[in-house]
């Protein structure tokens, strides 16, 4: 018997975890698609560690906020160097940095760089989520961008409370939210391909990285800008 059965945690199939899926999809006028495909019961898929992901939100959230800084037209130099501190403050390291954060805080980014790391404020508030920062209601609205503020305080309360040792929410919360943002997603790319399609108060962005934050928990990859995010 696994541990699952040792404490009477009814592990979920992933037919029955896409049927829960498929109601909330109806209730929010979000299209269903009967036939996509399964993801794996939370048995088959390896999580992402509480370190490795703090580790991930410190070093994100430092070049996001470079990256906004960028497109404010603020000083540079100085949004680097506070930021460098903040991360210090949380314990983090610059070794942390994925490619396109790398060079957002090196002075060696483009355009492109910029969008997509400012985007992955939405990853950051999803993994929030993850260990345990963030109310469902939030997390779960894919409707409207996240709130900064509340990803402002949340590491504020990280800088403050640095042997603070976040949990990972139940694993099984984790793939029903993926299995929803996968669904979200294929009803997104299929709007655009057929524009009647409906997808309830939906904003694509938000859904794709979201997803992004989901996916990177249970990938092999480090990079999440690395994942493909097919549908």
């Amino acid at each position: 018997m696994g541990l699952f059965g040792m404490f009477n945690n009814k592990v979920i199939t992933p037919e029955e975890r896409r049927k829960k899926t498929i109601e909330k999809l109806r209730e929010q006028g979000v299209m269903v698609n009967e036939h996509f495909s399964l993801l794996e019961s939370v048995e088959e898929v390896t999580f992402k560690s509480e370190d490795e992901i703090m580790k991930r939100i410190i070093a994100a959230f430092t070049a996001i906020q470079v990256a906004c800084s960028i497109n404010n037209g603020e000083n540079y130099e100085e949004s680097v160097n506070i930021m460098l501190d903040v991360m210090k403050k949380c314990k983090g390291n610059e070794s942390d940095f994925l490619d396109k954060e790398r060079r957002i805080m090196e002075n060696n980014f483009s355009k492109q760089d910029v969008i997509d790391v400012a985007w992955t404020y939405e990853c950051v508030f999803m993994l929030l989520w993850a260990v345990g920062y963030k109310a469902d209601k939030y997390a779960l609205d894919a409707s409207n961008i996240c709130n900064v503020d509340m990803v402002m305080y949340e590491i504020k309360n990280i800088m403050n409370d640095i042997a603070c040792k976040p949990k990972l929410i139940k694993k099984e919360k984790i793939m029903d939210a993926l299995d929803l943002f996968y669904c979200y997603h294929w009803a997104c790319v299929e709007k655009q391909i057929h524009p009647e399609t409906p997808i309830g108060n939906l904003n694509h962005s938000v859904v794709v990285e979201r997803r992004r934050a989901l996916e990177w928990l249970i990938s092999d990859e480090a990079d999440w800008f690395d994942i493909q995010l097919h549908t």
